[in-house]
Order: structure tokens, then sequence, then C-alpha cells
């Protein structure tokens, strides 16, 4: 059984978050649940051969999901390396993650079924007021780069979900957790 479950998590379950000690949390608990219920006989033995836990660092990795490098490299070049000054503090701060990169994203994905079957997430609920005072770089990223950021006032989980939508597959589905301030005032 836990084998079967260990496939399962190499093949079907992907993860982005910009907290490298979220994606360690979400790799063990992952583990953990893959190990639920009965184990074989020497688990033991076989875990320290790493054959029953299969290598999840190609499936969970850690980056700035809303900012792609190719994209944010371009953005950079052509805003910032001059401002800046080409501060790398900046960049590593941002930790842009590259979607479509085969070695450092997800690109087999794209290549396989031009985008993910089903994303579930809970984004984090910033008011862009908030965000401008601790990334300012960010918030001009997205106000250049997202529809839903482009005017006005809003909250960084409607470019969550506007990045989760353009990531989906033709007939994926998506389930977020929102506020129900979404339905009443913001749209994408």
């Amino acid at each position: 059984m836990p084998e079967f479950r260990g496939q399962i998590l190499q093949s079907c379950i992907y993860g982005v978050d910009i907290d490298g000690q979220a994606v360690e949390v979400t790799i063990m608990s992952l583990y953990l649940k893959m190990l639920e219920g009965r184990l074989p006989e020497h688990w033991q033995r076989d875990m320290l051969e790493a054959r029953l836990l299969p290598s999840l660092d190609n499936n969970v990795r850690c980056g700035n999901s809303l900012i792609s490098q190719t994209d944010f490299d371009r953005y950079w070049e052509n805003k910032f390396k001059d401002l800046f000054g080409g501060d790398e503090d900046i960049r590593f701060r941002i930790n842009a993650f590259d979607w479509t990169s085969q070695t450092r994203g997800f690109g087999r994905i794209f290549e396989e079924k031009q985008g993910f079957d089903c994303i579930i997430g809970n984004p984090p609920y910033i008011r862009v007021q908030e965000l401008k005072k601790w990334e300012p770089e960010e918030c001009e990223f997205y106000k250049d780069n997202y529809k839903a950021a482009a005017k006005g006032n809003y909250d960084i989980y409607v470019v969550f979900i506007e990045k989760s939508l353009n990531l989906l597959s033709q007939d994926g589905l998506m389930g977020f957790i929102c506020p129900n301030k979404l339905l009443i005032k913001e749209s994408l």
C-alpha cells in the first residue's frame, strides 16, 4: 500500500510555496499520510534503504509562484536594473519560480497535458496597500503582468486566482479558499 501511495505522490501531487520551511512541512506531511495505516513488515529497513519514501524534490518546490523566472528576468532588465543597480538581494527575496522549466519547475506537465488537471489552493489575503509597504517591486510586477492587479486596489488572492487559471489545462478544475467578498466586489 505505501508503494502505491508513493507512486501517486510522485505522479499526481505538485506544489509551490515561497516559504522553504512550508515546503519541508508539506513533504513531511505527505510522507506521514503515505505511511498511514498498516506498514509493511520490514518498513524500518526499507526506509533506511530509501525504498519506502519516494523523493518529492521534483514535486514540491520552493519559489514565488506568481513570478516566473523568464518574466522576471525580462521585467528586471526593463525596469529595475538601472533603478536598483542590479541588486541581487531583491532577486533573492523575490525568488522567482519558473513553472515551465524542465529542471527547476514542472515543464513536463505542460509538455504532456498543457497544464494541470486540478489546482487547489489557499492563497494569502493581503491588500495591495499592505504589500506595497514591504514588497514594492512585487507590486509593480503584478500591476504590469496581471489583469487583476492592473488598476485600482486589489487583494493578492485575486492574482493567485488569475495565475492558477493560466496554469490549468483546458478541462482543468480549480478550488480555492477565498473570502466571500470575491463574489461581491472583485472581478477578474
